[in-house]
């Protein structure tokens, strides 16, 4: 179900100018600033992911995917499961078949996000679905305490991004980052993900053939348009799809 390609404000029905969305879809591409690699990470660091949001024309292109969707599948999760992650409809395709988090390649999948936030160019952002669980801590908003994965699943967490991501990719560990949105934050609760950008990665490497090799690698059969993506999020490589 492809998204439209561009949606004006005045597009958009009344009922999508909701919450925080509601003085951002009215918003001129020009007057948002993308947020740079440093505030991502200041971000992530200091648990603020609330702050993280699209680009104005990318947020009406998905608000009105998303009514679409509901539409069309009754529910945003629904689409996700039937038509991205091929989990669905039928429930016994989301239980798990492994021993624990991203222990078996039947139980994630690695897609790229249809719908990025506004980062500056060359972050790709990419999201891995996971059929089981993953713990947090969400203290009450009163509390001084950071929201935070809990810590036994934010180890396999980083190992496997250093090890799906970080190395077969030859980036430095500062150009690589995850982050879990809490729940309240969550446009799809039903299914557990988490998200990972990658800084300004190896296109060079990629255009020459073994680079995609290692990219196709690592996203499988999940994604099958990864070139197309991959060049389409950053304008400096949109050359990339011709490759």
């Amino acid at each position: 179900m492809a998204p439209p390609a561009v949606v004006s404000a005045d597009e958009l029905p009344a009922e999508l100018f909701v919450g925080k969305d509601a003085e951002r879809v009215t918003m001129d591409d020009a007057d948002f600033k993308l947020f740079s690699w440093a505030e991502l990470l200041d971000i992530i660091a200091e648990a603020k992911l609330e702050l993280l949001t699209r680009v104005p024309s990318e947020l009406r292109r998905y608000l009105m995917w998303k009514k679409g969707a509901v539409a069309r599948y009754g529910s945003v999760p629904n689409y996700v499961l039937e038509e991205r992650l091929h989990w669905g409809p039928d429930p016994a395709l989301l239980v798990p078949v492994g021993r624990g988090l991203l222990q078996d390649r039947r139980d994630y999948k690695i897609l790229f996000n249809d719908f990025p936030y506004g980062f500056e160019d060359g972050v790709v952002h990419i999201v891995v679905w996971s059929k089981f669980r993953i713990h947090t801590i969400e203290p009450p908003t009163s509390s001084r305490e950071k929201p935070r994965v809990e810590a036994a699943d934010a180890a396999v967490i980083e190992d496997f991004v250093e090890s799906t991501f970080r190395a077969p990719l030859g980036m430095a560990k500062g150009d690589v980052a995850w982050f879990k949105n809490w729940a309240v934050l969550m446009s799809i609760r039903e299914i557990d993900h988490f998200h990972v950008l990658l800084r300004s990665p190896p296109v060079d490497g990629l255009t020459r053939g073994e680079g995609w090799t290692v990219l196709e690698r690592i996203m499988g059969a999940d994604d099958v348009e990864v070139r197309r993506k991959w060049g389409s999020m950053d304008a400096r490589v949109a050359l990339l799809g011709k490759s």
